[in-house]
């Protein structure tokens, strides 16, 4: 078992913060523990998030399990989500044999949503690598989304 000692000011800062009034909380456990309200730029391994579920303080009196939920990234699951995004969700959702039999709500719905996730992610790729990278507008349908994310996952 590991001790960590908050040795400096700002770590214990964030924490209390994170407790009492910010939703997030990211670690980054490198040589030492480094702490983030916001996601950082880069990072040399993974990170834990943990988020709150309502933007309210925790309540000592309510199991932890209920108030957040702890998320691990690291830079390959991003890229490995990625890539099941474009290369299988999406191909999926084009194939009219597959969704023709859906009510066209179904399908405008998981269109939609799908995007805002794809997007999210992208700008997220781009976060991590260090670059300002845009959402793709959903409207636009002359390439397909998986060439957009082969794209923008290519590291050059």
């Amino acid at each position: 078992m590991h001790v960590v000692v908050f040795e400096n000011e700002f770590n214990r800062k964030l924490i209390d913060e994170f407790f009492d009034r910010t939703r997030i909380l990211i670690c980054e456990y490198t040589e030492t523990l480094n702490l983030y309200n916001e996601f950082p730029n880069e990072f040399k391994s993974k990170l834990i998030c943990f988020i709150k579920r309502q933007n309210k303080p925790i309540d000592k009196d309510i199991s932890l399990k209920k108030q957040m939920t702890i998320v691990e990234f690291t830079q390959s699951s991003i890229v490995q989500f990625s890539r099941f995004l474009s290369d299988v969700l999406w191909p999926i959702l084009q194939r009219k044999e597959i969704t023709d039999n859906w009510p066209d709500i179904i399908n405008r719905n998981c269109l939609q949503n799908l995007s805002d996730l794809t997007n999210l992610l992208t700008v997220t790729n781009g976060t991590i690598r260090g670059q300002t990278v845009l959402p793709i507008p959903h409207e636009i349908e002359f390439l397909g989304r998986s060439d957009y994310l082969r794209v923008l996952n290519r590291s050059d």
